[in-house]
């Protein structure tokens, strides 16, 4: 039946199938059965994965913007918050990875202020992530690493394992280029700490953190070979 409880497994569906082509499929029913049953928390997350399927597989910035304006008169209203920032963070990296960097610089700024004026600090660190990337694509590695310790700071007060896990990876690549192998090490041991934390909460879509295995793996052997 087109019930709250059909809403949920299609939520699962939905996020299981990341990084398939499949996961549109579902994305756009979740969407559309949502807003046919005027649930703005599940229409809010349709939303934000149908951009973060775009975000995996397509390179065009309209692509999200178009999703992202659809979604922040849903969240902000409601006040979910997380999709509402997650849905900006993907953006502003999008701008990044298309080489905008000045301007990407100047939206994460914008975002930590609109997230500590909130009073919301997985914005907050979600919004310095978004600026470590830009430093890092620029080189301005000082500037990177500033922003990545001002979200470790922050690890013991966020609930979401995913942002933590990002910025462990991003810490362990800044000590990799840097030689520290002292610091490489612990955030190997970190980020090992928070794959299997990730990895337990969601047993059943255990594939979305093959890619991490990999990147844990390969850096492990980094770290093994200097010491």
């Amino acid at each position: 039946p087109h019930d709250s409880i059909r809403l949920e497994v299609l939520h699962e569906i939905t996020l299981s199938l990341q990084h398939t082509p499949e996961q549109e499929i579902y994305a756009r029913q979740l969407v559309a059965e949502a807003r046919q049953q005027h649930n703005a928390p599940k229409l809010c997350a349709g939303l934000y994965l149908l951009m973060l399927h775009y975000y995996n597989n397509n390179d065009k910035t309209d692509s999200l913007l178009v999703w992202f304006e659809q979604l922040k008169p849903v969240a902000l209203p409601i006040n979910d918050l997380r999709d509402y920032f997650d849905g900006k963070k993907l953006v502003i990296n999008n701008y990044i990875y298309s080489q905008q960097y000045e301007y990407a610089i100047a939206q994460a700024l914008e975002m930590v202020q609109e997230a500590e004026e909130r009073a919301y600090i997985e914005g907050t660190a979600a919004a310095y992530f978004c600026l470590a990337n830009a430093y890092n694509e620029t080189g301005r590695l000082a500037e990177a690493k500033q922003a990545l310790m001002k979200i470790h700071a922050l690890f013991p007060q966020l609930h979401y394992t995913n942002l933590k896990l990002g910025t462990a990876e991003l810490l362990i690549e800044q000590a990799h280029r840097s030689h520290d192998t002292l610091s490489l090490g612990n955030y190997l041991d970190e980020q090992e700490s928070l794959l299997t934390t990730c990895e337990q909460a969601s047993a059943h879509r255990a594939n979305i953190y093959a890619l991490h295995r990999l990147d844990a793996a390969a850096y492990g052997i980094y770290y093994h070979t200097l010491t």
